[in-house]
């Protein structure tokens, strides 16, 4: 995304996010010239105009350097970093020609005519644009943007919602309010309750299918059956959208169109199907029965404690089976690159906290990835977090892993001690059971008392614990689950 960013932008948003990232730690000149990899000059004339730009944020952010180059970063945060951002994106060249193409194809020549370029300098920004969709495996033929349908919807979403999120699109205010219109008439049609974050995401996607169609870009797929568009309420949806939208589209481009954004409601568990709902079979054949191989192979990673019984595990499995069809579905179709869980070094808090789950979601995907050989590794990373938050949603933790017995025993008395057993049950992830007495389960003994004869591990604490105790207390948890872990 930030490709699309003028150059010497685009390092200035480097610059900012190490900074906002750091801004906790002691920070010199030489640290950062080695951090971001650019001139000691560069990088002096990019911090004071940062401290410009960063003016006309609610929050003033401010850098500072010391003679000695110490630098200190004030009121900097991770608001800030999207709406620089935003401001980046909304003056490049790059940027404004892509939105522009989406918009209304726009030739090279008006597009240097109205933003008071020479032609040279406007060719320059169109082979950067073309660089940078190269990279997605699009083309720019001719003013439009060409190549899979649906891999340029991805693109396109991934750019919009991650730089503008929930403030303005900058498209034609008739398509938008089009949109609109279109989410109003979902929603009563099916009663659906949508989150701000869902409502902006389907505002996001519902603008640029429209953007799309009247650029004659369709989507030439149908993904629920023939049979639900012939009855009363698939052409009572088709007939009605086509009077508020989808203007000089085809019935069968409109109902189309209308499938694809029917199938992202679904995808984000807005309905599911029903007899008279249901999915075209001959579109995801492929991908259900991928999905139903990794639910059972997923389903075998797991051990079960002895005392789960059969019926949890067959629940276990059906969950795991629907689950993954879900999610496969979601990445085949609508595989947005978002900003988050996108990191390998994520990972490693999940492989402390869920060391089973984790492990049989990585084997799991490792063994299947001849399915996903057109896809890149990051797509890899996104099943793998959505398999384990799967998991983790449906599956007490208690079914997989030996529970941690913590005895807490305070001298204080047994208020204090009813604050710290309290504050120890938040820590539901790591399936701790607490005891108010040592017994022959106790792995932890946490007091203000040391023991002289237990040989299991003992915290102790003198006075309330502070960020760093509880830190120490989740290490020493998950030191005792005895898991090593093992990177993606």
């Amino acid at each position: 995304m930030d490709y699309l960013l003028e150059e010497e932008d685009r390092e200035k948003l480097l610059i900012a996010r190490y900074l906002e990232f750091e801004k906790k730690n002691y920070l010199v000149l030489p640290k950062l010239y080695e951090a971001i990899g650019l001139s000691k000059f560069k990088t002096r004339n990019y911090m004071n105009d940062l401290n410009k730009d960063f003016s006309f944020l609610v929050t003033k952010p401010e850098i500072f350097i010391s003679d000695e180059g110490e630098i200190e970063v004030k009121n900097l945060n991770l608001t800030d970093i999207k709406n620089l951002r935003r401001a980046y994106f909304d003056r490049s060249k790059i940027a404004q020609l892509l939105t522009e193409i989406i918009n209304s194809g726009i030739s090279i020549e008006k597009f240097a005519e109205n933003h008071f370029l020479s032609i040279s300098r406007a060719y320059v920004k169109r082979k950067e644009l073309v660089s940078f969709l190269a990279r997605q495996e699009i083309k720019l033929r001719k003013n439009v943007i060409v190549g899979d349908e649906t891999n340029v919807r991805n693109m396109l979403f991934g750019v919009y919602f991650g730089v503008y999120n929930g403030f303005k699109l900058p498209f034609k205010e008739s398509v938008m309010n089009e949109a609109r219109n279109i989410i109003q008439y979902f929603e009563y049609l099916f009663n659906l309750k949508l989150s701000a974050t869902k409502r902006i995401k389907l505002n996001v996607l519902t603008t640029i299918t429209l953007l799309r169609a009247y650029n004659k870009q369709f989507i030439s797929k149908r993904f629920f059956t023939e049979a639900y568009f012939n009855s009363a309420e698939g052409k009572k949806i088709v007939k009605d959208l086509s009077h508020i939208a989808f203007k000089h589209l085809s019935q069968d481009q409109i109902t189309d169109e209308i499938s694809y954004i029917m199938m992202f409601l679904m995808s984000e568990v807005e309905f599911e199907e029903s007899c008279n709902f249901t999915l075209a079979e001959s579109n995801f054949h492929y991908i259900h029965k991928v999905s139903q191989k990794m639910a059972a192979e997923l389903f075998d990673h797991l051990t079960f404690a002895n005392e789960v019984t059969e019926t949890q595990q067959l629940q276990v499995h059906e969950a795991l089976r629907a689950g993954i069809m879900r999610i496969n579905r979601k990445h085949w179709i609508f595989d947005f690159r978002m900003a988050s869980f996108t990191s390998k070094k994520q990972m490693q808090f999940f492989f402390e906290t869920y060391p089973s789950f984790s492990t049989a979601v990585r084997n799991v995907i490792q063994d299947n990835g001849q399915y996903f050989e057109t896809k890149d590794e990051s797509f890899t990373v996104r099943l793998f977090y959505d398999y384990l938050f799967l998991l983790i949603n449906i599956c007490p933790v208690s079914y997989f892993e030996t529970p941690i017995y913590v005895c807490i025993d305070f001298s204080q008395g047994s208020t204090y001690t009813d604050y710290i057993v309290s504050q120890v049950n938040g820590f539901k992830n790591y399936n701790i059971i607490v005891e108010n007495r040592i017994t022959s389960r106790t792995d932890i003994y946490l007091s203000d008392c040391l023991l002289e004869k237990f040989s299991k591990e003992q915290i102790i604490w003198k006075n309330p614990p502070t960020p760093d105790d509880w830190e120490y207390f989740g290490n020493t948890v998950i030191k005792v689950k005895n898991k090593s872990v093992v990177n993606f």
